[in-house]
């Protein structure tokens, strides 16, 4: 009965000690989450652009008209464009020097339906198929921060 006791005591010790992810380096699904939601917000952003094409809102706004004519002309005769995660896997990581979280190794594959979102893939891959990110644990979730490779 004592021994039963002093085991109970010790797994509640050591089962409220945990490593929060923070602590620790992000794992492969999670890095993967994580750049899956970066894919998701420039999804998002070429989304509004092209519904402001759509409604024509260039007409006196030569940003937005240049834009709208990238966006345009490089859907394929459509204002749309938009890109999947279709192979993410993690290469490696290390405490990032000097500021929070891990710089990441990783090797990823997308399919886009527009040049246009290829090349702001091609932007956080480093222009090809493998890429470098620092990832941050912040507010429950892993947040990818791309690195401009030299």
């Amino acid at each position: 009965m004592r021994v039963l006791l002093i085991i109970s005591s010790i797994m509640m010790i050591f089962g409220t000690v945990s490593c929060t992810p923070g602590d620790r380096e992000p794992t492969e699904d999670e890095m993967a989450d994580a750049v899956k939601a970066n894919f998701d917000r420039i999804n998002a952003n070429l989304l509004a652009l092209a519904k402001q094409c759509e409604r024509r809102e260039y007409r006196h706004d030569p940003t937005l008209a240049m834009q709208c004519l990238a966006l345009c002309t490089t859907g394929g005769g459509k204002c749309s464009a938009a890109f999947t995660l279709t192979r993410f896997g993690k290469l490696g990581c290390a405490k990032a020097n000097g500021q929070p979280g891990y710089v990441c190794d990783y090797v990823i594959g997308f399919a886009s339906n527009s040049p246009f979102a290829r090349g702001a893939i091609n932007k956080m891959t480093g222009g090809g198929n493998s890429g470098q990110g620092r990832f941050l644990h912040r507010d429950n979730e892993w947040i990818y921060l791309p690195i401009t490779r030299r």
